[in-house]
């Protein structure tokens, strides 16, 4: 098996266990078009490296994931966003690319929340800054189209 192999059998592991075997699930969390992904799927293009690394980091894999021999008996990490291990693994990778687009002022608070609290206070704390970061990236946007 070689390494475009590999990465095509990871590819197709992530999009069964996180994405429902939707590729366009996938394609949408990426912020990619579905075509680019059917192309990697298919052998037709092989994934680069640095297509590989991105995927890594916005998915919340560990760096190289992509490339490590596909067996069984290693199941897909599950991201950790804290104190409560029982958000589904798509919630967490949306709240993980959440923190990763925040400015460091928010980053910040998030880190001390997270380091501070435990059990139902911080995870209703992790919630509401959660939403209110999703928001405030949407309010550029709403602005921009009531100008």
């Amino acid at each position: 098996m070689d390494k475009n192999d590999i990465r095509r059998a990871r590819l197709r592991q992530v999009i069964d266990e996180r994405f429902d075997g939707k590729v366009a699930r996938l394609a949408a969390f990426l912020e990619m078009k579905p075509p680019q992904l059917h192309r990697w799927l298919s052998g037709k293009q092989g994934i680069h490296e640095d297509s590989a690394a991105s995927m890594c980091e916005k998915i919340g894999l560990p760096a190289g994931w992509f490339d490590l021999p596909p067996d069984s008996s290693l199941p897909l990490p599950t991201p950790k966003v804290g104190m409560d291990d029982n958000v589904p693994p798509e919630a967490a990778t949306e709240l993980w690319r959440s923190y990763q687009r925040a400015n460091a002022e928010a980053q910040r608070v998030v880190d001390i929340v997270l380091d501070r609290e435990r059990g139902e206070v911080g995870a209703i704390l992790k919630s509401a800054i959660s939403t209110a970061l999703l928001a405030a990236k949407r309010e550029p946007a709403a602005r921009k189209k009531t100008a």
